[in-house]
């Protein structure tokens, strides 16, 4: 993933089809005050989640255990400027491509005023339940994205 400017980020951000709003929280600061860059992934993941509960998928306590093994395989990500403690974030979602078993999250993160916090990119890749080896992203699923992402998802299978 090649930086690119927050200029940039903001023109493209009419293809983030989905929107998570939160507040940092005390434990996510360390002790220069800001967000602990290690924290950004733990934002990101659950702004993947909600993405996936948007799109119509059931999010419970064996979501990602038994019925849908997903398993992050690549995380880049690019720190652009910090979060403080009680600071409101909007994180913006969308799957950019979708591979047989693979698919390709992008996150924005933009703070209360739109500056641009972090971007992310993300592969995560769709397992067998029994062998753990990819297999084909579920029809079903591909039909779920699809209809949420319109023209913004390249399919490249």
């Amino acid at each position: 993933m090649k930086k690119i400017s927050p200029e940039e980020i903001l023109k493209n951000l009419d293809k983030f089809s989905h929107r998570y709003s939160s507040q940092v929280k005390f434990n996510e600061v360390d002790s220069m005050k800001v967000v602990h860059n290690v924290q950004y992934f733990n934002i990101l993941e659950f702004a993947r989640i909600k993405y996936l509960e948007a799109i119509g998928i059931e999010v419970n306590r064996k979501t990602f255990t038994s019925e849908n093994l997903i398993f992050t395989v690549h995380h880049e990500l690019d720190y652009y400027y910090p979060l403080y403690f009680f600071d409101t974030y909007d994180v913006h979602s969308r799957i950019a491509s979708i591979k047989n078993s693979s698919f390709v999250f992008e996150n924005i993160i933009l703070d209360k005023d739109k500056k641009v916090i972090v971007r992310s990119s993300t592969i995560l890749v769709y397992v067998d339940k029994t062998e753990l080896q990819p297999i084909r992203i579920p029809d079903d699923i591909r039909e779920k994205i699809r209809v949420f992402e319109g023209d913004n998802c390249i399919f490249l299978d």
